[in-house]
């Protein structure tokens, strides 16, 4: 099939070039960028159960108690409770807990303490713990590598 040479010199540069190319380095790109996003993702969406506090330091400390089914009473430094990251007052907390009681008594739970809490308090979040009927309880510390 011949063409007519009367066509418009950008028609014929056209006809000649016709072939589309893929170029694979801008796609190697995106998929690059497409995979660090699901990466930094995934990392941050580890759970965290409790609230940020600065915990007691101990040699004997393990850090693998966390479980789906455990829930964490944190108290902060000014004696401030905390179911998971619920702001709760002993009352609120002992109600919260009897009902997950209910469900099962084998729930774990984890006292997140913070290092400067004080003692009284630390002995009236589990106080209120073993009252609501959990008696499964584990203090969390820092592990140190001494």
């Amino acid at each position: 099939m011949s063409l007519p040479k009367n066509r418009p010199q950008f028609l014929r540069s056209f006809e000649r070039t016709s072939r589309a190319r893929v170029e694979i380095i801008p796609l190697i790109d995106v998929m690059f960028l497409l995979v660090a996003f699901f990466m930094v993702i995934s990392i941050s969406m580890v759970m965290q159960q409790g609230i940020f506090v600065d915990l007691a330091p101990a040699q004997s400390g393990k850090t693998d108690y966390e479980k789906n089914d455990s829930l964490v009473v944190s108290i902060k430094a000014d004696g401030s409770l905390y179911l998971n990251k619920s702001k709760l007052d002993l009352i609120e907390l002992k109600n919260a807990l009897s009902k997950a009681a209910a469900q099962t008594t084998e729930t774990l739970i984890i006292i997140n303490a913070d290092g400067a809490a004080s003692h009284q308090s630390v002995i009236a979040a589990m106080d209120t713990i073993r009252q609501s009927g959990l008696h499964n309880i584990v203090f969390a510390v820092e592990p140190t590598d001494e």
